[in-house]
């Protein structure tokens, strides 16, 4: 999924470098993950039961929220005529 792909590309940019090597291990165990399972994570349709992957999966829903434009989802055009 091309989504899934920007947001863990971002998570590589923005937290890899500084990331100790047990989360980048972590990050390598979410990679393996199926692509429908990552996304259901990741928009909070399903609860990972695997704690050892909590916490950064919240870090990246955190990241895929801040991708969000403002007012996702909703009619923000405003009163129509």
């Amino acid at each position: 999924m091309k989504e899934l792909d920007l947001l863990l590309l971002e998570y590589l940019r923005e937290g890899w470098q500084l990331a100790p090597e047990s989360e980048r291990e972590v990050f390598a165990k979410i990679l393996e993950l199926p692509d429908p399972v990552l996304a259901a994570y990741l928009l909070g349709n399903a609860e990972c039961t695997e704690d050892s992957l909590a916490p950064l999966l919240a870090v990246l829903r955190t990241m895929a929220a801040r991708g969000r434009p403002a007012g996702a989802g909703r009619d923000t055009a405003g009163p129509r005529s």
